[in-house]
């Protein structure tokens, strides 16, 4: 199937190459050069736009020394220049050279994307973001998420550790649910996915980040994480693009867990000395090499424009065995028609990829096991076991071997297509049609050893293990819209209404067994599993639908750019919803006003106040949750044969409907000094109810003892700031562009999780820390009016004359109870946290480093809690911990010594470049660059990555703040680049 999949991407990436050579024009053109400069000062301009007059998608931006130069069609008259905080100027082109001084001026508006259509930022009244490409993250991005990261204030998108094929975490202002819809809808051209996986960075052109419900409930029922919207790159009129982009990264170990050294261990009384030394990290880890390299072909004229892409990702994980391998393409073809009337767009995006995953339980194995054991070992009794050096204990198997002997991989194959036909059937009354498909194929495949002594079925069974799991989606979605704008009498008004019906349909199939002969089959050959006729073989197969339709509409209003109002609705419906409730209403509305319209401000260029409420919904995190769920239970013997008995596993809720968002923003956005000084500011407040939770009802009335039910009320409010400050000359030459952004989170309140239906009280305690040594120790508390994230636990307070750790009496009964005597000990969501980046510009050089910062969230160090005392010491190694208490003869326990402060600032990236103008007929320009990655983390957090941890296993959302054993080890990169544009 795979290699089907591949001779397709061939194919495609064939009929790109042709579509390239059929589309290719070729128009006389003449070459315009020229100096942009400030009128007073006479210093020269940097990244003014230069474009033709009556042929705007031709131009270009001026270079560090104010200079342009750029192809113009042959019968050009006029060049326009603007640059934000001057006037835009005009002049004729009456030779090959063109120069323009500006004066002071209004700032030129930008066009953002907002949902259903784009908004000019002067009329934009809720809380939307917009980042640029020239504002994106640089160096190794290997996902469009990381472009993102930091940029946004209230945006927090965390990854603990290096793994190249794990996901990313993003929360928009906070928590939202308690379920698992916890990240904002993700919407790329107006295809609505699951994950940004399959969109290349290099094909990304700008973010919208609709933050609040005023501006997101235009999308319903999905929007109460809020939305991220991407725009992809697209072809320019009259203008032939050729762009190379290219880079190479070498990455290393930069951190991990602070374990014992073979000296430091041999010093322990309990440690058994097996003779060498060994690094188990090192000894799993290794520096790896990731290259990518991206092609995109792009022009337009008149009535047409397209850009292809090609793109190529190679990435080696740091851990053995771990990297990837993806190969991607993209066409956005754009067709006018009827003299303009009509316009017809088409977007076909996909995506291969092959990972390998490492065996993570090795990084816990790596932590524990003797650093005075040896890899391999001559041992005759071990030579069936692959000759690696093993040991009969508990929880004690070599890392090493765990790594080689064992195998995980994926291929994944991810398409999107999109066709959209809009008509103007009058003046100013627009109709367009759109359907989209994205379709999602996944193959997992793992194999253990038969020489494996560790293997997730048994130890040392001797037998190998198999397994093939696939995941299918197929999301659908048909949208049609109407839009109407008028201008009376300096009041200008848009119009939008729309239809919206979406289906998707998943299915999984997965198949494992194990016993066989020889390791030669792999994952390849399963049937020959012995395991089959011995019935032990398992089969699991899975299927579900969902459809969701919705009626939207938003109504704009502009009075003389001074008083501006933005109105949206959405009326949903959802299979996923009970029988008594499958439609909600949801509605945003906010306005503003510039009060420099009105009152004329010193230094202050406009002063946007605005404010906005709006009600937003969030869905089951699976279908059928409203409905009676029957399983296997068991068999019976009838009629001379064995018949399969079923019982409820879910009880039956009608009434199940939509969590509701009801969401506060007041806010203002300023710019002073001649728009080189801006800011925005934002104070946000929501209400979240009938958040959705499975609850233990009584048993009857109800057959079974679980219900999904609408019950939890979550408060939540908070403040983000962004500050930019543009063109600040140092001298002569050097300019300076520097953001900042902030992000300050309150308590996130638990208001209701109680009611007379459930079987549950108003405070509990869950998170366990689990096997070995800390089986039934919970350290998450939540509550009705409690913060969501507490971590409780005892203090400790001494080491007794007798050796013996204790802990502090917090309830001064004159005994240590470790249920009783316990106390909050920090919270796993942060409080702030601060994004800095900066860039300079000198000669042809660019200079930008990337700070970014969060604080007040604490971790629980779960390794140091299970390996951080003596008693955990025997054949085990352990953490440093161990030393801080080598005269204590009790534990391992959990206290207060395991909850660290995890608040960190890593300077994330910071990137050298230089930019060659070859200004040729053929060659545009050429930047080389040198970035590196993670580069230096300031932490008081001793394990490995502080990165905030948003949930945990089973208790999700509700239990942030636990650091497991085996999380993959932190990396720092360096990157050396080219981008090459013909």
């Amino acid at each position: 199937m795979v290699k089907l999949y591949i001779m397709k991407i061939k194919l495609f990436l064939i009929l790109v190459f042709m579509v390239f050579i059929s589309l290719i024009t070729v128009e006389a053109q003449k070459i315009v050069k020229g100096t942009v400069t400030e009128a007073g000062t006479k210093e020269p301009l940097i990244g003014a736009t230069v474009v033709v007059v009556g042929n705007e998608n031709i131009g270009t931006i001026t270079d560090l020394d104010g200079n342009f130069s750029f192809e113009v069609p042959a019968d050009s008259r006029q060049l326009q220049v603007t640059y934000v905080g001057y006037d835009k100027m005009t002049m004729d082109i009456t030779g090959n050279t063109v120069n323009f001084a500006l004066t002071s001026g209004v700032m030129i508006d930008e066009v953002v994307v907002v949902g259903y259509g784009t908004m000019k930022t002067k009329e934009v009244t809720s809380a939307v973001t917009n980042v640029n490409a020239a504002d994106f993250n640089k160096g190794n991005i290997n996902n469009a998420t990381q472009l993102l990261q930091g940029k946004v204030a209230g945006l927090s998108i965390a990854k603990p550790g290096g793994d190249p094929n794990a996901g990313f975490n993003i929360r928009l202002r906070g928590i939202s649910t308690f379920g698992s819809n916890t990240q904002p809808l993700l919407v790329v051209d107006g295809i609505i996915v699951d994950n940004f996986d399959a969109i290349d960075p290099n094909d990304v052109e700008s973010f919208s980040v609709l933050k609040d419900a005023s501006a997101a409930a235009i999308y319903g029922t999905r929007a109460s994480n809020g939305v991220l919207l991407i725009k992809t790159k697209s072809g320019v009129k009259d203008i032939t693009k050729i762009e190379y982009n290219g880079q190479v990264s070498f990455d290393q170990m930069s951190n991990h867990p602070d374990v014992l050294t073979a000296s430091e261990y041999k010093s322990l009384s309990r440690a058994i000395d097996l003779g060498d030394e060994t690094d188990w990290y090192k000894a799993i880890t290794r520096n790896a090499l990731t290259h990518s390299h991206g092609l995109s072909f792009s022009s337009g004229n008149e009535n047409s424009n397209y850009r292809v892409s090609a793109n190529y990702r190679n990435g080696e994980g740091v851990a053995l065995h771990s990297g990837y391998e993806q190969y991607g393409g993209r066409l956005n073809y754009s067709q006018d028609a009827f003299n303009k009337k009509m316009n017809f767009e088409f977007m076909l995006n996909t995506t291969l990829r092959n990972e390998e995953n490492p065996i993570y339980d090795a990084f816990g194995l790596a932590t524990v096991y003797n650093p005075t054991a040896p890899i391999y070992t001559d041992e005759p009794e071990w030579k069936d076991w692959g000759g690696y050096f093993q040991r009969s204990a508990f929880n004690f198997y070599n890392p090493v071997a765990v790594m080689d002997q064992n195998l995980r991989d994926a291929k994944k194959l991810n398409t999107q297509w999109k066709t959209k036909l809009s008509y103007k059937l009058i003046k100013d009354l627009n109709y367009s049609v759109s359907y989209s498909q994205t379709l999602r194929d996944e193959l997992y495949n793992e194999y253990f050893s038969k020489k494996a002594y560790w293997s997730p079925r048994a130890v040392g069974d001797s037998k190998g293990y198999a397994g093939k799991y696939t995941n299918n989606y197929d999301k659908k979605l048909f949208e049609t819209m109407l839009d109407y704008g008028v201008n009376i009498g300096g009041f200008e008004t848009k119009l939008l209404g729309g239809y919206s019906y979406q289906q998707e349909l998943y299915e999984e199939f997965g198949m494992s067994a194990g016993g066989f002969i020889t390791d030669g089959f792999s994952y390849n050959n399963i049937k020959a599993a012995n395991d089959f006729s011995e019935g032990l073989a398992r089969i699991n197969s899975y299927k579900n639908e969902r459809k969701l339709v919705g009626f939207f509409g938003r109504l704009t209003g502009n009075f003389r750019d001074i008083y501006f109002l933005t109105a949206n609705f959405r009326r949903e419906g959802s299979t996923m919803f009970g029988e008594n409730n499958k439609w909600g209403d949801f509605y945003g509305i906010s306005g503003g006003f510039d009060v420099t319209k009105l009152f004329d401000i010193p230094f202050v260029n406009k002063l946007k106040l605005r404010g906005g409420y709006g009600v937003t919904g969030n869905l089951p995190p699976n279908p059928y949750l409203s409905q009676s769920l029957f399983v296997p239970q068991s068999s019976y013997f009838s009629e001379g044969k064995f018949v399969p008995a079923y019982g409820p596993d879910r009880n039956f809720n009608p009434d199940l409907k939509w969590e509701t968002k009801n969401d506060l923003n007041i806010g203002l956005d300023m710019n002073m000094l001649d728009y080189k000084l801006s800011l925005s500011a934002d104070y946000y407040k929501t209400d979240i109810s009938d958040l959705m939770l499975e609850f233990n009802v009584s048993v009857p009335p109800n057959p079974y003892d679980k219900k999904w039910l609408n019950l939890g009320q979550l408060q939540t409010s908070g403040i983000d700031l962004a500050i930019g400050i543009k063109e600040i000359g140092i001298g002569s030459k050097i300019k300076w562009n520097t953001d900042f952004t902030f992000s300050k989170y309150f308590d996130s309140k638990i208001v209701r999780i109680t009611s007379d239906e459930v079987l549950a009280e108003s405070e509990r305690i869950i998170a366990g820390l689990g096997a070995p040594n800390l089986i039934g120790i919970n350290v998450i508390k939540f509550g009705e009016g409690l913060p969501v994230g507490q971590i409780i636990g005892p203090v400790f307070d001494k080491i007794d004359s007798l050796g013996n750790m204790t802990y502090k009496d917090l309830d001064g009964d004159g005994e240590f109870n470790e249920k009783l005597d316990v106390e909050v000990l920090g919270n796993g969501l942060p409080s702030f946290q601060i994004g800095f980046n900066n860039s300079f510009m000198f000669g042809k050089f660019d200079v930008n480093f990337f700070f970014r910062g969060v604080f007040g969230h604490s971790l629980v160090n779960v390794n140091n809690a299970k390996f951080g005392a003596p008693n955990a010491i025997a054949i085990q190694s352990g953490m440093g911990q161990v030393l801080d208490f080598a005269t204590a003869v009790n534990g391992p326990s959990f206290s207060d010594v395991h909850v660290e402060d995890a608040s960190f600032v890593k300077l994330d990236n910071a990137s050298l470049g230089y930019t060659f103008d070859l200004k040729n007929k053929y060659f545009k320009n050429l930047r080389l660059f040198v970035t590196g990655q993670n580069l230096v983390t300031f932490t008081k957090y001793s394990g490995v990555d502080p990165e905030v941890r948003y949930a945990d296993g089973s208790d999700g959302p509700l239990a942030p703040g636990i650091d497991r054993e085996n999380t993959y080890v932190t990396t720092r990169g360096y990157t050396f680049g080219i981008n090459f544009n013909f």
